[in-house]
């Protein structure tokens, strides 16, 4: 069992050194740009009295919001059909990723696989996204 006294001076540690990057933070113009892009987005989304989803959907027509407690359901097979053939819903919408810098092609449903993952770090989220075309193949 660690010392109380030496877990509150840990702490206190820890609170200044976030301290410390909060004030940084506070005086870079990037942030002060996307307060200020927030603050002008939710001026407008309410003055047509809409929601983050909706207009996200006006931008990226593909986009779906899937509720919080939703539950899945699943049923059995009737007799003689395996479960996969009375899957009706809609099929993965896959895309490819073109990295202009190495000519590397990546096909996948979302960003989690891990070269776009490691794209995403080295380029920026918003930089990867733009190299994003959906695959037609499928």
């Amino acid at each position: 069992m660690t010392n109380p006294l030496v877990q509150m001076r840990e702490m206190q540690k820890k609170m200044r050194e976030l301290e410390a990057g909060m004030q940084q933070l506070q005086g870079d113009p990037a942030l002060k740009r996307e307060l200020e892009f927030e603050q002008e987005l939710q001026a407008l989304l309410a003055k047509f009295d809409k929601t983050i989803h909706e207009a996200a959907q006006v931008v990226d027509p593909s986009f779906r919001v899937v509720e919080a407690g939703q539950k899945r359901t699943y049923s059995k097979a009737p007799k003689g059909e395996s479960a996969h053939a009375s899957k009706t819903g809609k099929p993965n919408l896959y895309y490819l990723f073109t990295n202009p810098h190495t000519g590397d092609v990546v096909r996948t449903a979302n960003i989690l696989k891990k070269e776009v993952q490691e794209w995403i770090s080295q380029y920026g989220k918003d930089e990867v996204l733009k190299w994003r075309t959906p695959d037609t193949a499928a």
